[in-house]
């Protein structure tokens, strides 16, 4: 019999905000224990939240083997890797004193807007073992700065969005530039004239979760996939190269999947020059379909590894958007929710939140309007370029993301 140890404590200290104001502060210190066992090509699993003891929780994975679930797969064995990416540590003072220090700033020079929401750190020690000789721990803490921004005259539930994700946090730089887009917020102008314009994402979260389906691999080996048997063919723009991200540097998150397994440099490259190169897949069914093996079971502590999301990722590309849209005014986009991709891959969506944009500068507040195009083209013929940008401040290591939408009031 094998056996496998999870360990993972997860530390969350928030400081809640209301109607500009600080309301609560709440931490979260949870730690979570599981075993695993492996028997005669089966697994059992029992896993407990808070002080369980290591033999009660083994009894219980082997009492779980009679479940009769299959797990015919080899352990990873003889690999040691610890990790920590700890940096800054922010206590519930300092963060108590940046949030005051944020909210006394922006109260100050833009009384006509309510802010609400949180800022809060995030702790994470995450330990996979077992008795075949791996070893794996990751540590971090990170700093989240959400903030909802309603203006006073304002019927909206919101109007925009603050946000910041990284591990030092540049004060100074990051309230220059939310003073700049909010007083850009107060900058109401007109939606260019073009029916097709550059489109600038901070996060395409709705082209990112298309993505993730057609890219999965038993959604692929089951011919369920957009991109069916298309494995080999070059299908985008030969600039975008699109990653699995486990690198904790820029994913915030650990450098193996639930299956114990690492890749070199932390990526796997999915889409190289616009090429498919292969799909992302964990043990089971990079058997089951016959495809390359990418490490991306995911799963709770206490679940059978399994293969559902992974961190995707488009590569930087491009280097000067300003240079890139040569005088033309693009749109910066900061929500776009209730759109969606249809199975042949249209998209089409409302945005709430968007900014028009020079690539430099934000340089006013634009109207709803709704905007799409196909999967094919925002990453082919429209696609323009993935950017990291010195002149925009969302966090340590974001990304932006553009192409060529159609546009409509």
């Amino acid at each position: 019999m094998k056996k496998e140890k999870i360990s993972i404590k997860r530390k969350e200290t928030s400081i809640k905000l209301q109607a500009s104001q600080i309301n609560s502060i709440r931490v979260k210190d949870i730690e979570r224990k599981a075993v695993r066992v492996f028997q005669d090509g089966k697994i059992g699993i029992s896993g407990a939240v808070g002080s369980s003891s290591e033999e009660e929780l083994t009894k219980q994975a082997i009492d779980n083997l009679s479940s009769n679930i299959l797990y015919p797969y080899e352990l990873e064995s003889n690999k040691k890797n610890h990790r920590n990416y700890k940096d800054t540590h922010y206590s519930e003072n300092d963060l108590m004193k940046l949030t005051e220090n944020v909210l006394s700033s922006l109260n100050q020079e833009f009384d006509d807007f309510i802010f609400s929401e949180s800022i809060k750190t995030i702790e994470i020690d995450y330990i996979l073992e077992n008795t075949d000789g791996l070893y794996l721990r990751y540590q971090d803490e990170h700093l989240e700065l959400s903030l909802i921004v309603k203006a006073k005259s304002s019927p909206n539930l919101f109007d925009t969005f603050i946000g910041w994700e990284g591990r030092n946090l540049d004060l100074d730089r990051f309230l220059s530039f939310i003073k700049k887009q909010l007083q850009a917020e107060r900058n109401t102008v007109d939606l260019p004239t073009e029916e097709k314009v550059p489109i600038f994402f901070l996060s395409p979260d709705s082209l990112g979760q298309f993505l993730m389906k057609q890219l999965n691999g038993e959604i692929y080996g089951n011919k369920a996939s957009l991109f069916d048997n298309k494995l080999g063919e070059k299908l985008f723009n030969k600039k975008l190269t699109i990653i699995q991200n486990n690198n904790p540097k820029t994913s915030y998150s650990k450098f193996f999947d639930t299956e114990g397994v690492t890749k070199e440099n932390d990526s796997v490259t999915l889409i190289e020059n616009g090429v498919l190169k292969r799909v992302f897949t964990d043990k089971k069914n990079s058997e089951k379909f016959n495809l390359e093996h990418t490490g991306s079971a995911m799963g709770g502590y206490d679940d059978i590894p399994k293969l559902g999301f992974t961190n995707i990722q488009p590569c930087i590309d491009s280097t000067d958007i300003h240079k890139v849209l040569n005088g033309k005014k693009a749109i910066f986009v900061m929500v776009a929710a209730g759109g969606e991709f249809n199975a042949s891959g249209n998209y089409a969506t409302p945005v709430q939140a968007s900014y028009l944009f020079d690539g430099k500068n934000i340089l006013g507040k634009l109207p709803d309007f709704n905007m799409n195009n196909d999967i094919y083209s925002m990453l082919g013929k429209d696609y323009i370029g993935t950017f990291r940008s010195e002149y925009l401040y969302f966090g340590e290591d974001h990304f932006i993301f553009g192409c060529y939408m159609n546009i409509k009031k």
